[in-house]
């Protein structure tokens, strides 16, 4: 890739990675021959950030003007299904910050620059069919967001340090399991009220969050620091439970082990390092990316 990568992740089975690098690059690999499926610059520098579906088969990506776009992956092929650009309550663009993907493949979670999340519900026949937000938390952009294991909770954190943990709406999780989609009390038939919606989990922490992730069972969350530390939380309790590092810079990149035993962070002091959970001494580093900032990563779904 020719810029530096600011996303590489696993699809569900581990069977396809992508690489997403500053400069739009995508790139797709079939890791059962670790042969390149795919490989495009589809939006340019304008991208801001990418997500792929469970099963490997579909690619979304944000960008700083608002665009929200799903790509179908056939073959070597990217093929643009449906996108839609995102405009605030007072009609301006907003900047996409990050995105998830909801393990049903029918609802977006985009973390957006004013710090608001907006769910996209997605038809795969009809494309973008309503949006509803989260919002009247955060106050600037959310760095990252993602989907509990089962869907069912949202995880974001950013650039106010707070971290915040979210009940997927119920009218949402009827939509991202196929239900019908029935107008608001508003009459709206493109938009959900979610004004009365709080995070079930609220922390402020001493510096912006970079990235987030939950762990596969949602009782832990964990964090990536602007400062190089790694925090850990207990999703019920609300308390710290680790705090590990430091890196020597950001920490861009965080994910638990399937097993919930170990979690991963990357950094941009060019360094991966793998923290036990029951401890807080390092397993293992990995330094090879001389001159080259890490800034994301995945575990495969077995965690090998």
């Amino acid at each position: 890739m020719t810029g530096h990568v600011k996303l590489a992740m696993f699809n569900a089975d581990g069977s396809a990675l992508l690489g997403f690098s500053h400069d739009g690059l995508v790139t797709i690999v079939d890791t059962n021959n670790f042969k390149e499926r795919a490989r495009d610059n589809l939006l340019g520098v304008d991208s801001t950030c990418a997500t792929l579906s469970i099963d490997g088969k579909k690619l979304v990506i944000g960008t700083k003007t608002g665009d929200i776009v799903v790509y179908d992956i056939i073959g070597a092929d990217l093929t643009k299904m449906f996108s839609v650009v995102d405009y605030d309550n007072q009609d301006r663009v907003t900047t996409v910050g990050s995105l998830a993907l909801h393990p049903t493949m029918k609802c977006v979670a985009a973390g957006l620059g004013n710090g608001d999340i907006r769910l996209y519900y997605l038809d795969m026949y009809e494309g973008f069919t309503r949006r509803g937000t989260l919002a009247n938390v955060h106050t600037s952009r959310l760095n990252s967001v993602v989907f509990s294991t089962d869907g069912s909770q949202i995880l974001a954190g950013g650039v106010d340090r707070k971290m915040t943990l979210w009940s997927v709406p119920e009218e949402a999780l009827e939509a991202a399991q196929g239900g019908v989609l029935e107008p608001d009390e508003a009459g709206r038939e493109d938009e959900y009220d979610f004004d009365d919606v709080s995070p079930q989990m609220e922390l402020e922490q001493d510096s912006e969050i970079l990235s987030c992730s939950l762990s596969a069972d949602g009782s832990s969350a964990v964090s990536g620091l602007e400062n190089g530390c790694v925090t850990v939380f207990n999703t019920e309790t609300h308390d710290c439970i680790l705090k590990l590092g430091p890196h020597s810079a950001g920490v861009n990149g965080v994910a638990f082990a399937p097993n919930g035993n170990y979690i991963v962070s990357t950094s941009s002091d060019c360094s991966m390092k793998m923290w036990s959970v029951g401890g807080q001494e390092v397993q293992d580093s990995f330094s090879g990316h001389e001159n080259a900032r890490i800034v994301g990563l995945s575990y495969s779904k077995e965690g090998s």
